[in-house]
């Protein structure tokens, strides 16, 4: 999905790590599959284009997902 390991740790700076349903103590805990996908990509396991594709992620760590659900403050 994406061509590096440093575009997908942008894509998790940029989406997820601002997200309500991203647990910042325990990847593990995170609500959503996909960021959990994304971590285990680290690992080889990798999400397919069609799986990133409802997240509106296409490899491109600029783009923003569209199940964000933003962080009060």
């Amino acid at each position: 999905m994406f061509s590096c390991g440093t575009e997908a740790m942008d894509w998790i700076s940029n989406n997820c790590e601002r997200c309500a349903k991203y647990n910042r103590e325990s990847a593990a805990d995170t609500e959503c599959e996909f960021s959990n996908k994304l971590g285990m990509g680290f690992f080889g396991e990798a999400p397919t284009p069609e799986e990133g594709a409802a997240y509106n992620c296409n490899g491109d760590p600029k783009t923003k997902c569209s199940q964000l659900i933003a962080l009060s403050a």
